[in-house]
């Protein structure tokens, strides 16, 4: 087994950085800044890659390239956006803390109706669409500065955006995450010492999207904020799907956000909002649909959706009927 090449607090031009992945050997890399883009589309990287607090200066390119390993870019910045299009993982895709400096330029008067979804070029998002991970995705407290692209993914494992900051659209449609997918900021670990009223809310921009989608564990999206429509339009959804807010009562006993609303201590924070539609229509939900303390200002659409147990609206303002 090759030792790891360490590299701290250095920079590294493209080439060095591309000379050094390719190599096969596993590369660790903590606080260094890698200048000019970085291109390692179509290429097999056997080699373990793990990279702490660095600065990418300008794009980084992974399209259909093989990872042959769980791949680390945490606490990174990636100051030219970011595309990994149809590229494989053989494991875990560990990004959780990173920043994203992509632009999103479709305004507010150029929204696009329904679930389809204006075009982004590789400048305005991160692309990680058409993706297959053999374990988990890990994007919590990311920060992406445009849309957020993960169309036709599959993850074997978990999709966890906890704490994310999503400046434009998320855009999960066709994907397939055989674990659960959470947003929910209140899910973090107890391990980080964070308290629940001091993690950060989960915010999206635009719409979240995940029409068409297979998701075989709960979706929880409590206490987050989506600006846009929530869409879930012809999916099939194997657990729960959750929506609380972040002031939910915490059980005295285990500290955990209880189900329903119980005395205990409250949380800081407002209600969870959505400014736009929440749409299961024609999807396949084998669980319970719980919405409890959320704002709508848009509809709740059910029409010809399965619901396989129970649809519960508790303290929650809906703009409009849920029904059809």
């Amino acid at each position: 087994m090759h030792a790891f090449a360490i590299y701290r607090e250095s920079e590294l031009t493209n080439d060095q950085f591309i000379e050094l992945v390719a190599s096969g050997k596993p590369l660790h890399l903590c606080g260094c800044r890698i200048r000019g883009e970085v291109d390692l589309s179509h290429r097999s990287l056997p080699g373990r890659i793990i990279c702490e607090g660095c600065i990418f200066d300008s794009t980084v390119l992974t399209i259909e390239t093989r990872f042959g390993s769980t791949v680390h870019f945490t606490h990174c910045k990636f100051q030219g956006g970011i595309d990994s299009t149809a590229a494989h993982v053989e494991g875990a895709l560990q990004l959780n803390g990173s920043f994203f400096a992509v632009a999103e330029t479709v305004t507010e008067t150029e929204r696009w109706p329904d679930d389809i979804i204006a075009p982004a070029t590789p400048s305005q998002r991160a692309g990680f669409g058409h993706m297959k991970i053999a374990g988990s995705l890990d994007m919590d407290e990311t920060v992406v500065d445009g849309t957020l692209e993960l169309e036709g993914t599959v993850v074997e494992g978990s999709l966890r955006l906890r704490g994310a900051q999503i400046a434009g659209r998320l855009v999960a449609r066709c994907c397939e995450v055989r674990g659960e997918c959470d947003l929910d900021a209140l899910s973090v670990p107890a391990a980080t010492g964070q308290p629940l009223n001091e993690r950060k809310q989960t915010r999206v921009g635009g719409d979240c999207i995940f029409s068409s989608s297979k998701l075989g564990g709960h979706v929880t999206l409590s206490g987050a904020s989506i600006e846009g429509h929530v869409r879930f339009i012809s999916s099939q959804v194997e657990g729960w799907v959750i929506m609380r807010p972040v002031d939910v009562s915490v059980d005295v006993d285990t500290g955990f956000p209880a189900l329903l609303p119980r005395v205990g201590r409250p949380l800081k924070g407002g209600v969870a909002f959505w400014r736009g539609a929440i749409n299961f229509s024609y999807a396949t939900v084998k669980g319970t649909v719980l919405l409890s303390g959320a704002e709508l200002h848009g509809s709740l659409r059910l029409d010809s959706a399965e619901v396989k147990q129970d649809v519960w609206l508790y303290y929650t303002d809906v703009g409009s009927s849920p029904f059809p």
